[in-house]
């Protein structure tokens, strides 16, 4: 499925498959005399935030993506929107105006935006928000402010990248305990702070390249931070000394990575370029799992467990746009190509093909584990 944001206002859902008519039209009398310029899709993939910028305002809408359909509560905002940051548990958008003004959507409070920050200091660029809500990390020209989202006051103000030539916090991400953040920097190193603290643990070093864009793994203990020229860089061990692991072919993209995410199994990892182009990696070998799909406008992905598949590993991978508007919904992507390969085949591999395909280097595994192995998938008894 592609969904796209338009000039006329709307948002549509494609059907992507060969063949398919035109898709769905999302719209509702708000979205009339608009241009729809900023979207977000929730952790879980179920609700799709958009904006779009009428007259003299910005509207802020939900979607419910099953149905299709507005969810009630349209807010108008003045000004443009910068950026649209859901909560890990999608209850709450955090919302970053172009003026710099930081608000919050909590969704249980209906229609209302409290606002977090007004005139702040220096641009408020990127944001974050704990797995408890309580607490939001906001990065820009004024460091890393991190933000009681309870009692609506200031934590703490981390000046560590200020202190560089050049000091702005270009991203930032919560652990999902929310004991840490880790901050990306003009100056290409990523940052691990301790929250309770309020100080530095690690520096991290090796993307050589201005960080736009920085994600913790699900255990908490690897963070992936993708730079301005294309380069992806994994470090392990956040919680004692991290070491960086290169991704084996990171620059695949040749443009800017406006995201990266992990699988909820931590096994892959999703990048995306500012050329639109998607590539899943395989984290233990830090190769690429798939050829690279390509898609003019997309920005961020977001895994999803297929709930459709008989298959605990199987996924979707929902990838969204920002500069056109266009979300594009790659559904049941496989575990890895192994598992792809015996769903075509309903064989395993034998060990020419394993070694056409995966490669001479790559010790031969079965690619049906519950498949006998035929004379001829044999491989030889040093790559069994």
């Amino acid at each position: 499925l592609l969904a796209s944001g338009g000039r006329d206002g709307t948002v549509r859902l494609w059907d992507m498959r060969p063949g398919a008519q035109e898709g769905q039209v999302l719209q509702d009398e708000t979205t009339q005399d608009s241009t729809t310029y900023r979207v977000a899709l929730s952790p879980d993939g179920r609700r799709l935030a958009s904006a779009a910028v009428g007259a003299d305002s910005s509207t802020l809408r939900l979607w419910d993506v099953d149905t299709r359909q507005p969810l009630p509560g349209a807010v108008s905002v003045r000004n443009m929107v910068r950026r649209l940051v859901f909560s890990p548990d999608g209850l709450r958008l955090l919302v970053i105006g172009a003026d710099s003004t930081v608000r919050l959507w909590d969704f249980q409070k209906g229609s209302q935006l409290d606002e977090i920050l007004t005139k702040a200091t220096g641009v408020v660029s990127s944001g974050a928000q704990s797995s408890d809500g309580r607490t939001l990390a906001l990065g820009g020209w004024l460091g890393l402010l991190l933000w009681d989202a309870v009692t609506d006051s200031p934590l703490a103000s981390l000046l560590g990248h200020s202190e560089q030539t050049e000091g702005e916090v270009t991203s930032v991400a919560f652990s999902p305990d929310g004991r840490q953040v880790a901050s990306g920097g003009a100056d290409s190193t990523v940052w691990i702070w301790d929250v309770e603290a309020g100080r530095q643990q690690h520096t991290l070093f090796g993307l050589n390249d201005r960080v736009t864009s920085v994600a913790f793994s699900s255990d908490g203990n690897t963070v992936a931070a993708g730079g301005f020229g294309g380069s992806i860089a994994l470090w392990d061990g956040t919680a004692s000394l991290p070491r960086e692991r290169p991704l084996q072919g990171s620059g695949l993209n040749l443009a800017s990575i406006r995201d990266v995410v992990f699988s909820p199994d931590d096994t892959r990892l999703a990048s995306v370029g500012a050329d639109g182009t998607l590539i899943v990696w395989d984290v233990e070998t830090g190769r690429p799992l798939y050829p690279a799909l390509v898609r003019a406008g997309v920005t961020s992905a977001v895994f999803i467990p297929d709930p459709d598949s008989p298959d605990p590993d199987s996924l979707t991978l929902h990838a969204a746009g920002m500069r056109t508007g266009d979300i594009i919904l790659w559904d049941k992507l496989p575990a890895s190509p192994i598992v792809r390969a015996c769903q075509i085949a309903n064989r395993n591999m034998t060990q020419a093909e394993w070694n056409l395909y995966m490669g001479p280097d790559e010790a031969y595994r079965r690619t049906c584990p519950d498949l006998p192995l035929r004379r001829e998938e044999s491989p030889n008894a040093s790559t069994r």
